[in-house]
């Protein structure tokens, strides 16, 4: 650990949860935050996925520095925050978690749900999706066109909704055959919840998938999903957790 370079942790302004993020992880590694929307010094650099920092975060990856990347969770996204080293979610699956953490989120895994008749497309928000260079309407309609040629099952659209939606989405997967999303947690979430998904981008949601919406009709249903699931569990943290210096520990190991 002595060896690992301290980053400057950006600290988002007239935001909520990135100051409450961004101090607590400082404190957790020893490290300054700044306010600065420009990327500083050449260091490495931490941050809560806000778009005003996007200049930064941009410029650490083009200039090749170590980026720290935080945002709500992948479980209990009130309570934890999930943090990832180089990279926006945790891919690097190596299937030898338990499953405490999962279990002290409240999780748990439903068996697989069959007999679902609808499609429901899960968007980012439109600013989000301008990230990288799209917009919420055409990834909708480009997904929508691609499933047409599969199948003809009716496809729904739901939008995010902010509260508590961890709860309201659970409903919103009554008499789904599956769940297609960019880039969103909400796929590993229908997973855990016995119901398939897509991802159009690399992310964690399509390794508990599959990123080929020509299986629509028979999608992939991982065998494994406890295991990968428990390992993302592994990934996120609660405040108390990321200041004591646990988080900044595991992802420096």
């Amino acid at each position: 650990m002595d060896s690992v370079e301290i980053p400057w942790v950006y600290e988002a302004q007239g935001e909520k949860t990135a100051p409450l993020f961004c101090q607590a992880f400082a404190e957790g590694c020893g490290a300054q935050t700044t306010k600065a929307k420009d990327i500083k010094e050449l260091k490495s650099v931490a941050m809560f996925g806000s778009l005003s920092l996007r200049r930064v975060l941009d410029a650490a990856i083009e200039q090749n520095r170590t980026w720290y990347y935080g945002d709500k969770a992948y479980f209990n996204r009130y309570d934890y925050y999930r943090i990832t080293k180089n990279a926006y979610q945790y891919t690097d699956f190596k299937l030898t978690s338990k499953p405490k953490r999962f279990e002290q989120a409240g999780m748990k895994i439903r068996p697989w749900q069959k007999g679902g008749k609808k499609i429901l497309l899960c968007p980012q928000s439109d600013k989000f999706m301008h990230r990288f260079g799209l917009s919420q309407h055409d990834w909708i309609e480009s997904v929508k066109a691609e499933l047409a040629k599969h199948t003809k099952r009716p496809v729904v659209v739901r939008h995010k909704v902010w509260s508590r939606a961890e709860e309201e989405f659970a409903l919103a997967l009554e008499g789904v055959h599956a769940v297609v999303v960019f880039t969103s947690i909400a796929g590993v979430q229908a997973v855990c919840h016995g119901i398939p998904c897509f991802a159009t981008e690399d992310c964690a949601s399509a390794r508990f998938g599959s990123m080929d919406l020509s299986k629509i009709e028979n999608p992939v249903r991982p065998d494994n999903r406890e295991l990968m699931a428990w390992e993302l569990a592994d990934n996120q943290w609660t405040i108390d957790e990321i200041r004591s210096g646990m988080a900044w520990e595991h992802l420096n190991k």
